[in-house]
């Protein structure tokens, strides 16, 4: 069962060297994503798929991620479209072409997670309104000092490097 799982002590790697690593259309919050790391190749394949590949996508689905370290994935982290999921106890770092997470619409929620050092900027919203609490996140300006044009903040955020022990490689 999921209870008995220990994900920190037994961690398992997702990868795809060639596309997206875990795709989401249309599922409900009783879709659980938990405690793996999500890792593409940080040099994607060529031709048209190149352009499409994310760690995660989540196309019109509520699914809940949580205690996931997404990383080294070329395009985006999480590209989220009209979808509203719930993102907890996550690190997204070191996406690099684009941005740690995407929001084409839709409300997701982060809470108690580092969004940081991630191609362009470690997140952008098109359109919608991500909501963070309690979390790191890069050029945000933290709640006291918070960006309106990153989403909402749900309080308790800061802006400040987090100071990785181990760095996240890379490859």
């Amino acid at each position: 069962s999921l209870e008995e799982r220990n994900w920190v002590n037994n961690k398992t790697t997702l990868t795809s060297p060639a596309g997206t690593v875990a795709s989401f259309a249309g599922v409900s919050e009783a879709t659980v994503l938990d405690g793996f790391t999500i890792k593409g190749p940080e040099v994607p394949p060529s031709g048209w798929g190149a352009l499409r590949h994310y760690g995660i996508s989540n196309k019109n689905g509520s699914p809940r991620i949580s205690n996931c370290t997404i990383i080294g994935n070329y395009n985006y982290g999480i590209y989220n479209e009209n979808g509203s999921p719930r993102i907890t106890n996550c690190t997204i770092s070191d996406n690099g072409a684009a941005y740690g997470f995407r929001n084409e619409g839709g409300n997701p929620t982060f809470t108690n997670c580092i969004l940081w050092g991630n191609g362009n900027n470690s997140f952008y919203t098109y359109r919608g309104t991500s909501i963070f609490s309690y979390s790191d996140i890069e050029g945000s300006g933290g709640s006291e000092d918070w960006v309106t044009s990153k989403g909402t903040d749900g309080g308790n955020n800061i802006d400040s490097d987090p100071w990785f022990v181990l760095s996240i490689p890379s490859s």
